[in-house]
Parts: structure tokens; sequence; C-alpha cells
């Protein structure tokens, strides 16, 4: 469903731009987050139509993100708060990934 999300950000995919079609429900709907504190990590990847859902400890984030703070959006494994503010959190990665992605071409 939409947990391979995080593993294409993480394997370098800069083509991604949030929101996606999910795959279940084929609503452009899909959105991802990442949380880094001391090398640890955790990505939330999910559907706001439909509710499908992928939560993942993980060892980092991909190279190119950048936590944003998110007062008062507490971080648990099923994503309701940050669903509210997902299109806050979608021009955030979307951002991130076009740095990476202009970046990328400079090299």
């Amino acid at each position: 469903m939409v947990g391979g999300l995080p593993v294409r950000a993480l394997a370098g995919d800069l083509t991604l731009h949030l929101p996606l079609t999910c795959p279940r429900c084929g609503q452009v709907a899909v959105h991802l987050w990442f949380r880094e504190a001391g090398g640890l990590g955790a990505s939330w990847a999910w559907c706001s139509a439909c509710r499908a859902t992928s939560h993942s400890p993980m060892d980092g984030t991909p190279s190119w993100w950048r936590n944003l703070d998110l007062p008062g959006v507490a971080l648990t494994p099923l994503p309701d708060q940050l669903d509210r503010a997902a299109e806050q959190l979608d021009a955030h990665v979307n951002h991130l990934l076009g740095a990476a992605r202009a970046s990328s071409a400079d090299s």
C-alpha cells in the first residue's frame, strides 16, 4: 500500500511530489512525513481518503530531510494529527525535495 513510499524517499527518489495517488483507493491523498531525533528517525505515510497507513521506526532519515516544528501536533503511530496539517506538511516535503533536486542537478 502506502508503506513503500518512505523506502522510495530513502532510496533517493527525488521525483516524489505530494500528495500522491493512493494505490488502494485511487485518490490523490497520500502524504509522507519523517521525524529525526538524535540519529534515529521515524516515517509516516498515509492516505487522507481511505486511511491506509504505514508508520515505521528507522535508522535516520533521508539525507535531504529537515524537521519542521509542529507545535501542538503529537507524533503517534496513527497520523490523525499529522493529517490535520497535511497541506503544510506536503508543502514542506515538496520544498525539501525541490531543493534536493536542484542541488543534485548542480552536481
